[in-house]
Order: C-alpha cells, then structure tokens, then sequence
C-alpha cells in the first residue's frame, strides 16, 4: 500500500501530473460557470417587461391560468380574450374589460395551438386566445396571427 501511494503521490505531483490536475480543474470552474450562467438567463428571459412567469408559461402553452396583459399588444392591434362566438370567419372575443371586439380571420391567418398550426375549425367559444392584426375601418381587427392559449 505505502508503495502504491508513494507512486500515486510522484504521479500527481509531477510537472505532468500538475498540469491534468489544473486541466481538469480548470473544465470544472468552467462548467459551473456554464451552468449558473444558463440558469440566471433562463429566469431573466421568463420576467421580461415586469410580467408575471404564469405569461411565459402560458405562451409557451404551460399551466393553467391566462395572465398575460393586455398592454403588450398595441392598441388596436390585437386583443387578449375569450372567444365568445365563431361564425365563419368573424370571430366575437370578450376583452378582459368586458368589451366584445369583432375579429376578421381570413384564409392568411396563421393560427397556432399547444400542438403546433392549427385551422379555423379548431376556434371554439371559451377558448382564452391572443390574437395581433391589423385594425379595419369598420372597428375589427383584421387578425394575421392568432394563438390558442387554452
């Protein structure tokens, strides 16, 4: 045993020996620093624009609940809501102020859900949904991109 220590101790404590113990040391601070870069920036990227994390989580099609506020889309561009109504392509949608927003949905509307695209069909009454587009004379909302949260 004392000699299989003293061949492990000149090993390690070798010019060469010194140099794999930095290496590998230096590939462990490397990692750590890796790794709690990539956790600092995963949480950063979840808490943009002081929203709450249920706002990420829900676009990313997570857990229940629809927290995401009304103030990101542009006014007149789009609306957060609750389908009301689907009858061909006009859509009813309850804003979270009580208001119902007709909306536009055409052929070029691209409508995605959990699963990935999605068609007209899949847009049914009680349906939380995000919808961005562009606002028609008459007061609808001409939609371009329409998200199925729930």
């Amino acid at each position: 045993m004392a000699v299989f220590m003293k061949d492990l101790e000149d090993k390690l404590f070798s010019p060469t020996g010194r140099w794999v113990l930095i290496g590998v040391g230096a590939v462990l601070g490397g990692l750590l620093i890796f790794h709690a870069g990539t956790v600092v920036g995963y949480n950063r990227a979840f808490r943009f624009h002081g929203a709450p994390r249920e706002f990420s989580v829900q676009m990313m099609g997570g857990m229940p609940g629809f927290n995401l506020p009304q103030s990101f889309i542009p006014e007149g561009h789009g609306i957060v809501g609750v389908i009301q109504s689907a009858q061909g392509s006009l859509l009813t949608i309850a804003a979270p102020d009580g208001d119902l927003v007709p909306i536009y949905v055409s052929s070029s509307t691209q409508i995605r859900n959990d699963a990935g695209d999605a068609s007209s069909s899949a847009l049914m009454p009680q349906q939380s949904i995000v919808i961005l587009g562009t606002p028609d004379d008459q007061g609808r909302i001409n939609a371009q991109f329409i998200r199925i949260v729930k």
